[in-house]
Protein backbone atom coordinates (compact mmCIF):
# COMPACT_ATOMS: atom_id res chain seq x y z
CA UNK A 1 0.00 0.00 0.00
CA UNK A 2 1.24 3.37 -0.64
CA UNK A 3 1.79 6.56 1.73
CA UNK A 4 -0.61 8.81 2.27
CA UNK A 5 0.69 12.82 0.81
CA UNK A 6 1.54 14.78 3.62
CA UNK A 7 1.54 18.24 2.42
CA UNK A 8 -0.62 19.40 -1.01
CA UNK A 9 2.42 19.95 -2.97
CA UNK A 10 2.53 15.71 -2.60
CA UNK A 11 -0.14 15.23 -5.20
CA UNK A 12 0.22 15.62 -8.89
CA UNK A 13 -1.34 18.56 -10.37
CA UNK A 14 -4.30 16.81 -12.33
CA UNK A 15 -5.64 14.53 -10.02
CA UNK A 16 -7.92 11.37 -11.15
CA UNK A 17 -11.25 10.58 -9.93
CA UNK A 18 -9.28 7.62 -7.93
CA UNK A 19 -7.10 10.10 -6.29
CA UNK A 20 -9.45 13.26 -5.55
CA UNK A 21 -11.76 10.14 -3.48
CA UNK A 22 -8.94 9.41 -1.75
CA UNK A 23 -7.97 12.68 -0.78
CA UNK A 24 -11.70 13.50 0.21
CA UNK A 25 -12.37 10.51 1.61
CA UNK A 26 -15.57 9.99 -0.25
CA UNK A 27 -16.59 7.20 -2.93
CA UNK A 28 -15.72 7.25 -6.63
CA UNK A 29 -19.68 7.97 -6.93
CA UNK A 30 -19.67 11.19 -4.73
CA UNK A 31 -16.99 12.35 -6.61
CA UNK A 32 -18.30 11.84 -9.98
CA UNK A 33 -21.80 13.44 -8.79
CA UNK A 34 -20.14 16.44 -7.27
CA UNK A 35 -18.17 16.53 -10.86
CA UNK A 36 -21.21 16.10 -13.02
CA UNK A 37 -23.37 18.74 -11.02
CA UNK A 38 -20.77 21.63 -11.30
CA UNK A 39 -20.20 21.39 -7.76
CA UNK A 40 -16.63 20.09 -7.80
CA UNK A 41 -14.55 22.10 -10.66
CA UNK A 42 -13.44 18.87 -12.93
CA UNK A 43 -12.39 18.63 -16.67
CA UNK A 44 -14.18 15.66 -18.76
CA UNK A 45 -11.19 14.59 -21.11
CA UNK A 46 -12.71 11.44 -23.53
CA UNK A 47 -14.22 9.60 -20.70
CA UNK A 48 -11.95 10.47 -17.88
CA UNK A 49 -12.64 12.85 -15.23
CA UNK A 50 -9.42 15.12 -14.44
CA UNK A 51 -9.01 17.44 -11.36
CA UNK A 52 -7.00 20.93 -11.01
CA UNK A 53 -5.46 20.17 -7.91
CA UNK A 54 -6.29 23.94 -6.42
CA UNK A 55 -9.56 23.57 -7.53
CA UNK A 56 -10.08 20.38 -5.15
CA UNK A 57 -8.67 22.22 -2.25
CA UNK A 58 -10.75 25.20 -3.16
CA UNK A 59 -14.19 22.99 -2.63
CA UNK A 60 -12.90 21.61 -0.12
CA UNK A 61 -12.12 24.61 2.12
CA UNK A 62 -14.76 26.61 0.09
CA UNK A 63 -13.47 29.82 -1.06
CA UNK A 64 -13.52 32.35 1.77
CA UNK A 65 -11.87 29.41 4.32
CA UNK A 66 -8.95 28.68 1.61
CA UNK A 67 -5.66 28.48 3.92
CA UNK A 68 -3.67 30.86 2.27
CA UNK A 69 -6.34 33.39 2.48
CA UNK A 70 -6.49 33.70 6.42
CA UNK A 71 -4.32 37.22 6.14
CA UNK A 72 -6.54 38.17 2.79
CA UNK A 73 -8.90 41.42 3.40
CA UNK A 74 -12.38 40.49 2.85
CA UNK A 75 -13.95 41.88 -0.18
CA UNK A 76 -15.75 45.05 0.07
CA UNK A 77 -19.44 45.26 -0.23
CA UNK A 78 -20.07 47.67 -3.01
Amino acid sequence: MSERPTHESDLPLVMTVEEVAELLQLSKETIYTEAQKGRLPARRIGRSWRFFRPAVFEYLYGRDQAPDTEDAEPPGED
